[in-house]
Formats: structure tokens, C-alpha cells, sequence
């Protein structure tokens, strides 16, 4: 198994708290842009005819939001607000939760060169105020002074309504961040059962028999393929690995996504144009967009830009943070990771918890690895 000090920066997140549908999303977003400025663009407008578009602009005040650098987004740095949602719609299998909730947030940076990327995660448990957000009905949310960051989606989806959902989480990072949001993508879970089924699955290789109840979980030690809904139970799982807490789970979750960005990279499917074709498929049809990115001509010019990014600068980050209890709040030096992204710059280490440089890893040298420092870590590579 490859040390910390021996494994490349490449897709690294710093402290395991990436989401699988998340991080999918993120790396999916990224190849639709792509996809659609290859030869199969025809293929990608029949594709993304199914896409659900909202009107981000109708439900957030122009006059509370952050100022962009301009009004033309071909020319400056992109921001766009990546949420997974646990809302659970046409989700069938062992649930009793109900209501729109956003079980990920994170922030996906495109520099404005084209040659980074930069994506923060956004810890649901972090206290934060939620602004007074507009709701589809016409009337108004009450502002909180300080609540789980999360929260924001279910307060913005009250009526049911996935475009007023995000939206409110779009003013909340707005306010908290002072960065002006372009677009943004939302995902269910659906769309990641179906992402790990359309890779034909993904190899996991558990340490220990895990029998997780709460999570309607059971699986034997050693190595083994798992689909869509295992994969999703062993990401969500919780109660009965290691000591319980959400963190413990995230790191779960940062191994189970290298495993599906391993499984795809051996499968080849960039060039495998009938798997890319079903990967691309799976999400978009478990995809609400903000306009922009339901707009063929703005990824088609974005496409061309993109073309020349190097895998190395694709960055994976977490939003700073400190233990408050049960929850966390924003690190004092959080605001430094907004400001570089503000300026377009690199995300300066120095902003990063010492916490999150301890935990991080990295699959570009295959294989799951162990979470550095977390305690946590139930999986291992696979030999």
C-alpha cells in the first residue's frame, strides 16, 4: 500500500469528506463539457433534451448577490454549486426519509484560463446563517441567524421545488462566501446507483465484515464488486463502523469514489464512446440544472477551452473548519480559501485545517489506500 508521501496530489480532497455522487457529478459535469464538443455533439443534444433547467436568476435578487467580474462568462473564471441530494424522490429501496435535503455542497471553481479546477466541499454539519431566501409562491423564507448548512435546501424546497432548493443554497454560499455563483447542478441518488451500475459496478475490498442495519448493509470481508445500491449503503453507512460519526463516514465515502474513478479509468471509458454514452446518460436523466448549463452553445465554447486540462489540475479541497460540538464552524481561516478563489488563484495550503492535510489521499496511483490519520478507514486495496 502506497505511503501518504508517495501518493500524487492528483483529485485530492483533504480531509476525505468528498461525496461519491458528488465528486462523480463534478467529474461528470466535466466530461459532458467535453462531450459536447467532440464529433457526438448531435448525441449529447438528444441527451441533454432530458435535462430539467431552472430559472436560477427568478428566485435570487440581483441586489444581494456578490458582483461578477463581467457579464460575459466565456471570458472570466466560472463558479458553479454542485449539491447531492438525499430527497429521495423515486428512491424506493429501505427509506423512510422525506423532504428535500441536500446531503453534499460543493464548490466547483474553472479558472479563467481554462487550466484549473479547483472544488470545494462544503461540510453539511457547518452552522452558518441562511439568509431570507425567495420561495416559488411568491413569499419569503425567515432568515436564520445560525443553522446547519444543509438546511438551506430544505428551507429553499419547502414548496417541493428542486430550482427554489438550490437556489436558497446558492445565496447561503453566496453570503458566507462572497463569491457570485454562475450555475448550478444538482444530483440524486439515483443518479449515483446509476453511474456505478453503468460502470458494471465497482471493486471494493473490505477489511472486516461489515453488517450495517441501519443501513441494510451486510458484506464479507475481502474483495468484491458491488453495485449501485450496496455501493451507496457502504458510502452512507455509519452506525456500525468505527466510532459512528459523520466524519468517519465521509472518509468511507472519499474511498468509495476512488474506486469508481479507478473502475472508469481501467474501462477507458473517455475513448469507449458506448460506456462514456451511458455514464453521461445516468446522470442527466437525475440532473436539474441552472440554465446555463442546459445551454448547448455556452458548453460547447467551454468545451473548447477545457480541452487543454491537465489532470493534475483538477483539485479536490474541503472548506476549513473547527469542531463546535456536534457540528463545525467555519475556520478562521476559511475566508482565505474564498479570496484566493475570488482572485483566481491556487488555494494557498497554508488556509488548509491541519486536520484535513493529515487526512488526505489520493487515487492516482490506483487502488483505494487508507484515509491518513482518520482512524476510520474500513476499506483496502485491493492486490
Amino acid at each position: 500500500m502506497n505511503s501518504l508521501s508517495e501518493r500524487a496530489a492528483t483529485h485530492r480532497s483533504t480531509n476525505g469528506r468528498a461525496i461519491p455522487w458528488a465528486r462523480s457529478l463534478a467529474l461528470a459535469l466535466l466530461a459532458l463539457v467535453l462531450f459536447v464538443g467532440s464529433a457526438f455533439g448531435a448525441i449529447y443534444y438528444n441527451l441533454v433534451s432530458s435535462i430539467q433547467t431552472h430559472d436560477l436568476d427568478s428566485l435570487v435578487s440581483s441586489a444581494n448577490r456578490p458582483v461578477a467580474e463581467n457579464a460575459d462568462k466565456k471570458n472570466r473564471a466560472l463558479n458553479i454549486l454542485i449539491l447531492g441530494s438525499d430527497s429521495r424522490e423515486g428512491y424506493t429501496t429501505h427509506t423512510d426519509v422525506t423532504g428535500m435535503r441536500a446531503d453534499t455542497t460543493m464548490l466547483m471553481h474553472i479558472s479563467k484560463d481554462r487550466k484549473r479546477v479547483d472544488v470545494v466541499s462544503i461540510p453539511r454539519d457547518m452552522l452558518v446563517p441562511i439568509p431570507s431566501c425567495n420561495l416559488p409562491d411568491g413569499s419569503k423564507s425567515t432568515a436564520k441567524e445560525l443553522a446547519m448548512f444543509n438546511s438551506a435546501f430544505a428551507v429553499g424546497g419547502t414548496t417541493g421545488d428542486v430550482g427554489a432548493a438550490a437556489a436558497c443554497a446558492v445565496s447561503t454560499v453566496e453570503q458566507m462566501t462572497g463569491i457570485y455563483i454562475d450555475d448550478y447542478a444538482v444530483v440524486n441518488f439515483n443518479g449515483f446507483q446509476d453511474i456505478v451500475n453503468s460502470l458494471g459496478g465497482v471493486d471494493i475490498c473490505v477489511a472486516e465484515p461489515i453488517d450495517d442495519k441501519a443501513a441494510h448493509l451486510k458484506l464479507p470481508a475481502g474483495c468484491q464488486t458491488l453495485g449501485g445500491e450496496d455501493a451507496l449503503a457502504l458510502a452512507r453507512a455509519r452506525k456500525s463502523i468505527g466510532d459512528g460519526s459523520d466524519i468517519g463516514r465521509i472518509d468511507r465515502q472519499q474511498q468509495v469514489v476512488t474506486s469508481i474513478i479507478n473502475k472508469a479509468l481501467k474501462q477507458n471509458s473517455v475513448s469507449d464512446l458506448p460506456t462514456l454514452y451511458r455514464t453521461v446518460q445516468s446522470v442527466i436523466k437525475n440532473l436539474d440544472v441552472s440554465k446555463g448549463l442546459g445551454d448547448i452553445s455556452f458548453l460547447a465554447s467551454l468545451a473548447s477551452n477545457l480541452t487543454g486540462l491537465k489532470s493534475d489540475s483538477l483539485n479536490f479541497y474541503t472548506m476549513p473548519w473547527d469542531w463546535a460540538g456536534a457540528r463545525v464552524v467555519p475556520s478562521p481561516t476559511a475566508p482565505q480559501v474564498w479570496e484566493a478563489l475570488k482572485a483566481d488563484q491556487p488555494v494557498p495550503p497554508d488556509a488548509l485545517t491541519k486536520a484535513a492535510k493529515n487526512n488526505a489521499i489520493s487515487s492516482a496511483n490506483g487502488g483505494l489506500g487508507e484515509v491518513a490519520g482518520s482512524g476510520f478507514a474500513i476499506l483496502k486495496e485491493k492486490k
